[in-house]
């Protein structure tokens, strides 16, 4: 697996990924935006295939962000399921973090559905706290966003 920063060729198979995960998919033009932000970014983690394989390299993960007035927001995160709980979603979030130290932040914050504690157990997992909830913040299908937010420490 390699981890780089996601190019606006990227994009077309991020958004089918999306779609493939997420009940309310983000577009094309969001990844867009998030790309063409002067603080904001994305990553995203290829699986290299062995030396003789036809397979090309496939994006089994991403994460976006932004940063601004000393915060940085995760805005989204995805692992294709194969890939889930081998560490491959602990390389973005520390790559967010080093993003987010670079641009001056002092904490990351994220929302997540209520209903996705494997989610919750890898933000907590990984030094985020609940702050708050905010109600019917999804829709497909309309849920509570938990916020969770990760204070950053020099050396962090």
């Amino acid at each position: 697996m390699q981890i780089r920063k996601m190019q606006e060729a990227d994009i077309p198979a991020v958004v089918e990924f999306e779609k493939e995960i997420f009940p309310d998919p983000w577009t094309r033009i969001a990844f867009e935006d998030t790309l063409d932000y002067e603080n904001g970014g994305g990553y995203v983690v290829e699986a290299v295939p062995e030396e003789e394989s036809d397979v090309s390299e496939e994006i089994i993960a991403y994460a976006c962000y932004y940063s601004v007035a000393g915060e940085t927001h995760l805005t989204n995160i995805a692992v294709a399921e194969g890939y889930r709980r081998k560490g491959v979603a602990k390389r973005l979030l520390d790559a967010i973090f080093a993003e987010a130290r670079e641009s001056g932040s002092a904490a990351v914050f994220l929302e997540v559905r209520e209903s996705s504690s494997g989610a919750q157990l890898l933000y907590e997992k990984n030094g985020f706290n609940e702050l708050y909830r905010r109600k019917s913040y999804y829709s497909k299908p309309s849920e509570d966003a938990i916020v969770y937010v990760r204070e950053l420490q020099v050396g962090d």
